[in-house]
């Protein structure tokens, strides 16, 4: 008898089980994933056990629920909202970057190199990867060229060839200070990549003709190494010498001029 009474029970709660569970996942199936959480974890704190739902609704609805590449649409808002946020930054940066360039220029013009110097150093700084920095590099060369720091000029140069290939100042100052590091030859070769960018570029011209009487009276002063004294007149072997590049010849306008 006791079994029989028990039967209506049973049944009642199996009832109640699946329409439970049915009206459970209905609901959350349409509120916001923030909201889903939040009443289930009330729901805990109130006490009630929903640990036999996991296997049943939990674990796989919310892990697919939650998963990114499930979420398309989710996943290209926030990727879009990311990039726009990047693309701002990024502007606001190349802008702050020209804005110490322009300081630079201003200072080129009043020859106060150093000072023109920190300005091109400071928008590269702000800007080391920007649609301009190449420019930045080149000008800051022609500011280490007036202050006879070759090394650091033909470095940034490099830099700016790198940065953008066919940009034609950053050749011609590469010369500049190859030349007066005494690399006759790369400076050559850094006049005659100019001269294809700019063919009509007059004063890298003259420049490089400059070069090449340097490379040739360099080439002849090894050779007189390499023969006896008694046989070699001084005179003879040593030929005319080129004569000194004054400071006041190396710097053409056009050559230090920057963008």
């Amino acid at each position: 008898a006791a079994a029989v009474l028990m039967i209506p029970l049973i049944v009642a709660t199996i009832i109640f089980d699946r329409y439970f569970k049915r009206r459970h996942y209905s609901i959350t199936s349409f509120l916001p994933l923030g909201d889903c959480a939040a009443v289930d974890r009330h729901n805990m704190n109130e006490g009630m056990a929903n640990e036999w739902l996991k296997d049943a609704y939990l674990q796989p609805a919310l892990k697919k629920r939650v998963v990114p590449e499930n979420c398309p649409e989710i996943v290209s808002t926030a990727r879009q909202r990311e990039q726009d946020q990047y693309q701002t930054t990024w502007d606001d940066e190349a802008a702050l970057a020209d804005d110490y360039k322009e300081k630079g220029n201003l200072y080129m013009s009043s020859k106060e190199y150093k000072l023109a110097l920190q300005q091109y150093s400071q928008a590269i700084e702000m800007s080391p990867s920007g649609p301009s920095t190449y420019i930045y590099y080149s000008n800051r060369a022609a500011a280490s060229c007036y202050l006879e720091e070759y090394e650091a000029a033909a470095e940034d140069c490099k830099k700016s060839i790198e940065l953008e290939p066919t940009y034609e100042k950053a050749h011609t100052r590469l010369g500049l200070s190859l030349f007066f590091q005494g690399d006759y030859e790369g400076a050559i070769y850094a006049y005659e990549k100019s001269l294809d960018l700019e063919p009509t570029n007059e004063a890298c011209f003259n420049y490089m003709a400059k070069a090449k009487e340097r490379l040739t009276a360099q080439l002849r002063d090894e050779s007189v190494e390499m023969e006896s004294p008694s046989v070699c007149d001084s005179v003879k072997c040593w030929g005319p010498q080129p004569q000194p590049l004054e400071k006041s010849q190396s710097f053409d306008p056009s050559m230090t001029n920057n963008d």
